[in-house]
């Protein structure tokens, strides 16, 4: 199992997110940089891994309604995946 830590303590904007998640995840260069495509990829993958947001208050504060739309896709994503964990883990 392979574990993911992506820190978006900083993430202010939906590019800056993807920026992250495209830093740390294996992404194919075709990655839309969108939450449709993000779930597509993680859920298409057999790999038994476990995805860590590090995050924090503000970063749902600046990102909004995209923060609640990331939260419920990485839901989905494991109910679609047997082999995916996604934790989101308040560091401030």
């Amino acid at each position: 199992m392979v574990i993911y830590r992506i820190d978006i303590r900083d993430v202010r904007t939906r590019d800056e997110l993807h920026s992250k998640i495209a830093e740390v995840l294996p992404l194919p260069e075709y990655y839309g940089r969108n939450l449709d495509a993000l779930f597509d990829i993680l859920t298409e993958s057999a790999e038994e891994r476990v995805i860590e947001f590090i995050t924090e208050p503000s970063v749902e504060e600046a990102l909004g309604k995209y923060y609640r739309a990331l939260t419920a896709m990485c839901r989905a994503a494991e109910e679609d995946n047997p082999n995916l964990e996604i934790v989101f883990l308040d560091e401030e």
